[in-house]
C-alpha cells in the first residue's frame, strides 16, 4: 500500500503514514474523470481519474552499482506516486481495471566514479539513471515516456547513492510531468 499524499510504500496495514501522517485506509474516492475533466486542470477529489502504476522493471537494466539500489528505486516509485497524486490521479499499484495505466523500466542505473567526480568535477564519472515507459488509456498507448538525469558533483565526489536517489528523484518528477500533461492534451 503507498501513501496516496506523499507515495511512500507502507509496512502491514498502519493507520496513518509513516512519512507525512496522512490518514490511511479509507479507500480513494474514485470517479470516471474524462480527458475534458482532465484538460481543465487537477481533477477534483471526488473525481479523481483511477491511475495503475506498475512497478517499473531493474531486471533488464544496464546496473554499475557496488550497493543494494533498493533505496534508487524506492526513491523513484515514492516520488512518482506522490507527484501523480498531487497531479490529481488516484494512484493505486499493480492491476490491470484502470483506465489509465502506466508500466516502465529502469535502462540504466550507473554510480559512476566518485574518484573522477572528485578529480575531475564536472567532467567526469557522472551518476545516471535512465527510464523508459509508457502511458496507456483505454487499452492503447497514448504516450511514451523518458527520462535521463545525471548528477557529477557532490563534496569529495559526492555519495554515489544519495546521487542517484537525486537522479531517480528528478527522474520521477519528469515522467509525472510528461504523463499529466498527455493526459491534459488528450
Amino acid at each position: 500500500m503507498f501513501c496516496p499524499k506523499c507515495g511512500v510504500d507502507q509496512v502491514g496495514n498502519p493507520a496513518f503514514c509513516r512519512a507525512c501522517g496522512e490518514r490511511l485506509g479509507t479507500p480513494a474516492i474514485e470517479g470516471s474523470a474524462t480527458s475534458d475533466e482532465m484538460r481543465g486542470g487537477a481533477v477534483t477529489d471526488s473525481r479523481r481519474l483511477r491511475c495503475a502504476v506498475h512497478p517499473w522493471d531493474v531486471s533488464r537494466a544496464e546496473v554499475n552499482v557496488s550497493f543494494d539500489m533498493a533505496p534508487v528505486t524506492v526513491e523513484f516509485h515514492s516520488v512518482l506516486y506522490a507527484q501523480l497524486s498531487k497531479g490529481g490521479l488516484s494512484v493505486v499499484q499493480g492491476g490491470s481495471d484502470s483506465r489509465l495505466v502506466i508500466r516502465g523500466r529502469f535502462v540504466r542505473i550507473d554510480q559512476g566514479s566518485r574518484i573522477e567526480r572528485y578529480i575531475l568535477t564536472f567532467l567526469a564519472g557522472k551518476a545516471v539513471v535512465e527510464v523508459a515507459g509508457e502511458l496507456i488509456m483505454d487499452g492503447r498507448e497514448i504516450q511514451r515516456l523518458h527520462a535521463t538525469k545525471g548528477r557529477s558533483w557532490g563534496l569529495f565526489g559526492g555519495n554515489s547513492e544519495d546521487l542517484l536517489k537525486q537522479c531517480a528523484r528528478s527522474c520521477a518528477e519528469n515522467v509525472a510531468k510528461e504523463i499529466l500533461l498527455a493526459l491534459k492534451t488528450s
